[in-house]
C-alpha cells in the first residue's frame, strides 16, 4: 500500500513539473506563445487522470492559474519603470489592469478552462471504457466465455 503522501506529492510534482514548463520560453514561431496555457492545462488533464492523481475540481483550479498568473505579472510590471502604467494613479491602474485582464482572457482564461476540462472529460471517458472493457473481458473468458 502507497504512503498516505503519495498521490499529493505526484499531484505537486506534475504540477510543478508543467508549470516551469510553461514558464520557460518555448521554441518556435510567434503564434506558439499564446497557446502555451492552453497546452500545459491540457497536458496536466491527460497526465492527471492518467496517473490517477486529479480529479476535476484540481483540474480547474490548475486552469484557473494562468489566468492569475497573468494578472500578478501584468501588476507587477505596471510599476517597473519606462511602463505606460507607471506613473498612472491608482485608479487608472486598476482600470487599465481589467482591461488588460479582459482581453487577454480567452488566452489565459477561457481556453485553459475550455480545453483542459474537456481533455479530463474525455480521458475519463476513455479510460474508465478501457477498464471496463478489460475486466468485462477478463470475466467472460474465466466464465468460459469466447470475450
Amino acid at each position: 500500500m502507497a504512503p498516505r503522501f503519495a498521490r499529493p506529492l505526484k499531484l505537486v510534482l506534475l504540477a510543478g513539473v508543467l508549470w516551469i514548463a510553461f514558464v520557460l520560453p518555448w521554441p518556435g514561431p510567434g503564434w506558439v506563445e499564446p497557446t502555451k496555457p492552453t497546452v500545459t492545462a491540457v497536458a496536466f488533464a491527460l497526465l492527471s487522470r492518467r496517473l490517477r492523481v486529479g480529479s476535476w475540481p484540481v483540474t480547474i483550479t490548475f486552469c484557473l492559474m494562468f489566468f492569475l498568473y497573468g494578472i500578478v505579472v501584468a501588476y507587477v510590471t505596471s510599476f517597473q519603470p519606462g511602463n505606460d502604467m507607471a506613473g498612472a494613479s491608482p485608479d487608472t491602474r486598476a482600470t487599465m489592469l481589467y482591461f488588460l485582464a479582459m482581453l487577454f482572457s480567452p488566452i489565459s482564461l477561457w481556453g485553459p478552462v475550455l480545453f483542459g476540462s474537456l481533455a479530463y472529460a474525455w480521458a475519463s471517458r476513455v479510460w474508465s471504457n478501457n477498464r471496463f472493457e478489460r475486466s468485462r473481458g477478463a470475466s467472460s473468458v474465466s466464465q468460459g466465455g469466447s470475450g
